[in-house]
């Protein structure tokens, strides 16, 4: 606090500029702070061998699960943005304005969500493989990866790969 006289002696008081970027500091530090006790809720570990999403398909062949897995990602509001024999690339724009704080840039404010679906052969049937990402400055030179395959997305992603198993063997 800063203290000065006016003409008649009396004392005057007055915040300091330093004093109102200390209450500033504050404000901004409880607010990360309940962003993270919130927003970084941890999610139950995926009981896969890699701790990512992943299954094994019985009696399927990989085009029938690429099929149910394009219609099960595209109807969640990602576009297919690759395909192969063995992997499917999905992306989407997050609306998010943690998001676009953590993981925009300068360059482009609004980071992608991206997924990678592995599809391979193996004993037992097809194996599914998900990996998630989020991609700052997506589509350009400067695309930076962040592999969030073991979040709380990756277990909703591990849920929703268990719900597609599900819908191939019931046929």
């Amino acid at each position: 606090m800063v203290r000065s006289q006016d003409g008649l002696g009396a004392s005057k008081c007055a915040f300091s500029k330093a004093g109102e970027n200390n209450y500033m500091l504050k404000q901004f530090l409880i607010a990360s702070m309940i962003i993270m006790v919130y927003g970084c809720a941890t999610a139950p570990p995926i009981p896969t061998p890699s701790g990512k999403a992943e299954a094994v398909l019985p009696n399927v062949t990989k085009k029938e699960v690429a099929n149910e897995i394009i219609n099960s990602i595209t109807s969640n509001g990602y576009n297919l943005k690759d395909s192969s024999e063995y992997l499917l690339v999905f992306d989407k724009p997050i609306d998010s304005p943690l998001a676009a704080m953590l993981y925009g840039s300068k360059f482009n404010a609004t980071p992608n969500s991206r997924v990678h679906c592995q599809l391979t052969d193996g004993p037992g049937g097809v194996r599914v493989l998900l990996s998630l990402f989020i991609v700052t400055n997506p589509g350009t030179a400067f695309e930076q990866i962040t592999d969030v395959s073991k979040g709380k997305d990756a277990y909703e992603a591990y849920k929703a790969l268990e719900s597609v198993k599900a819908r191939l063997s019931s046929r």
